[in-house]
């Protein structure tokens, strides 16, 4: 397989789930926020990643999402999100996904 493909593929997993698991996570006032403060690290951690442009940092940051999904998985009610939550959310879903492209042009080869 090429190497590129494969890469690539990892990306789009990675953002598939986290997206997946994040779009219907919401839970009480705690656990939203909670979930916020966690997602924005691994904003952060994307960031950072797509700066070092490493697969190292793809792998790692897979994992901190896998972890993230698995919290979504516990907050299913979407009413106790306020417009200022979803506001944030969709901010750092933009930087996010804006990090993840750097991250895949740099690890072409």
């Amino acid at each position: 397989m090429n190497r590129t493909i494969g890469k690539r593929g990892n990306m789009l997993l990675l953002v598939t789930v986290l997206a997946a698991g994040t779009l219907f996570a919401a839970g009480s006032r705690k656990q939203i926020d909670t979930f916020l403060a966690d997602y924005e690290k691994i904003v952060v951690k994307a960031e950072k990643a797509a700066e070092n442009g490493t697969m190292l940092s793809l792998i790692s940051l897979q994992a901190e999402a896998a972890k993230l999904v698995e919290k979504s998985d516990k907050l299913k009610d979407m009413s106790d999100w306020t417009e200022a939550d979803s506001v944030k959310y969709l901010k750092l879903t933009e930087r996010y996904m804006t990090a993840i492209t750097k991250l895949s042009g740099s690890l072409t080869p």
